[in-house]
């Protein structure tokens, strides 16, 4: 497995990002970062999922995707067959029925489900237009359109407390 994210060089997210960087190797995890040229966070947010399947491509093992701003806390294990897709339900309970799962961290394996997913995914996020929806609706809407066509992991069952969402910030949750 490789821990995979990118961050925006603007003297901020790239801060988080290498934070994020320490608390892998503290925990002894593989990953694979990158900085890109500062942009809004719009458009940096519909990135991901082009950028998950280029690394997914890269790696061709289980790709785990964290938001630049979340920590590893505790050492983090897959399965390595039986699902596809890993997703965490959303930290923020108030926001679960809206989108019962959050983008911050997002699991894949290098299977043709996984991979027509985040086609899928990408292909919503290249619609700007869409400008009041970012990248946690997309993925809902992306898990109603392919729902059952892939497996799905429960990542909070599989690394309880092992992630902690937008540390130091507001909205800061333990995936559980």
């Amino acid at each position: 497995m490789i821990v995979v994210s990118y961050a925006t060089e603007d003297g901020v997210y790239d801060k988080y990002l290498q934070r994020l960087k320490e608390s892998c190797d503290a925990h002894g995890l593989s990953h694979d970062m990158e900085l890109t040229p500062p942009s809004s966070r719009k458009c940096a947010v519909l990135e991901k999922p082009k950028f998950i399947r280029r690394m997914l491509r890269k790696h061709k093992d289980v790709v785990l995707w964290l938001d630049a701003d979340a920590v590893v806390s505790n050492p983090i294990s897959l399965p390595q067959s039986g699902w596809d897709i890993g997703l965490a339900r959303n930290t923020k309970w108030r926001e679960r029925r809206k989108n019962p799962t959050s983008a911050f961290a997002v699991s894949v394996r290098p299977t043709e489900a996984a991979e027509t997913f985040l086609a899928t995914w990408e292909h919503l996020c290249s619609y700007a237009e869409m400008c009041r929806h970012g990248d946690h609706k997309r993925l809902t809407w992306t898990r109603e359109m392919r729902s059952g066509e892939y497996s799905e992991l429960r990542l909070e069952q599989h690394i309880p407390n092992c992630v902690i969402r937008d540390f130091g910030r507001e909205k800061q949750g333990f995936l559980r």
